[in-house]
């Protein structure tokens, strides 16, 4: 019995030295990758918002949505956005809504827009994302459309190892703790079973 005793606390005080690494090592990535993907909206606004300022009679197309590619060939050029924006996730793309030189928007196909009146929390694999949308923008029939293919990831199924991986990012205490009661109900089914 004295020889198990301290076999077992150093074998209890290295899994808590994991667990407790493990919560430190964790971070809620999908949290980051919206920030960053607002980070690059926020950038390409102030870089329009620069441009109209300075050529207040520029021809933008009007209530239309303009892929990212082409305003940058148009009009706004190294001289406003020095860096393009990196994309988050291979499903981002920026593009821009203009009603006028004080009503525009620039949105991204996955997160919307930086900041809006509605709101549609959803999965998006192993993550989770908030996306914003303007009401006001609706009434423009591909914005409708983007509204809608976002509308989508709502009924989005994960699969088990996005779901644990999704549980792990937000606590990864308990779900360390599920899987391995997972396993070890497995184990026993199994042994109880076929061995």
């Amino acid at each position: 019995m004295m020889r198990i005793a301290p076999r077992l606390t150093l074998q209890m005080g290295l899994f808590l030295c994991f667990l407790q690494i493990t919560v430190i090592a964790s971070a809620n990535k999908g949290y980051e990758i919206t920030k960053s993907c607002r980070n690059n909206i926020r950038m390409l606004n102030e870089a329009l918002k620069k441009y109209v300022e300075e050529n207040p009679n520029a021809e933008i197309p009007h209530n239309e949505i303009v892929q990212y590619k082409q305003m940058f060939t148009m009009i706004l050029t190294k001289k406003y956005i020095p860096d393009a924006p990196v994309l988050p996730t291979l499903d981002c793309g920026y593009n821009l809504i203009y009603k006028g030189p004080g009503n525009f928007r620039w949105f991204c196909s996955l997160h919307g827009t930086d900041t809006g009146d509605m709101r549609l929390t959803f999965p998006y694999h192993e993550y989770e994302f908030t996306a914003y949308f303007e009401k006001s923008y609706m009434t423009i029939s591909k914005y409708q459309k983007h509204y809608d293919d976002i509308m989508r990831w709502t009924a989005y199924t994960r699969t088990l190892r996005e779901s644990i991986t999704y549980h792990y990012s937000r606590n990864p205490t308990t779900t360390i703790g599920i899987v391995v009661v997972g396993v070890l109900f497995v184990l026993f089914v199994a042994r109880s079973l076929f061995w």
